[in-house]
């Protein structure tokens, strides 16, 4: 299984064996989706839009079962637990914790937007790329 993301404010879900039409589509954000990530533990998917809203998506029964205004431009989910999900919004890295998307931590030290983002393998350390190199 894969999902991509879409201008047209959807995320479609998508079998890799027969990838020639997607399974199911998600709707529901009012822009543009910029970023996925599947959680490693849970059967759900996050995405997060131009709108600046986390959808949190049931693979299973193919809903929306939470959102969160603290969207941005990339989402990445915490390997080993997916306990947190990083999300990036302009030059500033928001950990949530994903049950309860209540703010952790609040990362701040780009000047600039930031392009990227990765956990390490061990889920202790996150890394950052952006426009201010």
């Amino acid at each position: 299984m894969f999902a991509t993301s879409s201008a047209d404010k959807t995320v479609k879900v998508w079998d890799a064996k027969r990838p020639a039409r997607s399974l199911f589509s998600f709707v529901g954000h009012n822009g543009s989706v910029r970023s996925l990530d599947f959680n490693p533990f849970e059967e759900s998917l996050c995405s997060s839009g131009n709108d600046d809203e986390i959808k949190v998506w049931d693979l299973n029964r193919k809903c929306m079962i939470a959102s969160s205004k603290e969207g941005g431009s990339k989402v990445r989910f915490q390997p080993g637990s997916g306990n947190l999900l990083a999300v990036a919004k302009r030059n500033v890295i928001t950990i949530l914790e994903f049950q309860s998307m209540r703010v952790k931590y609040r990362l701040q030290g780009h000047t600039k937007n930031i392009r990227s983002l990765c956990w390490s393998a061990t889920g202790k350390t996150i890394a950052s790329v952006s426009e201010d190199a």
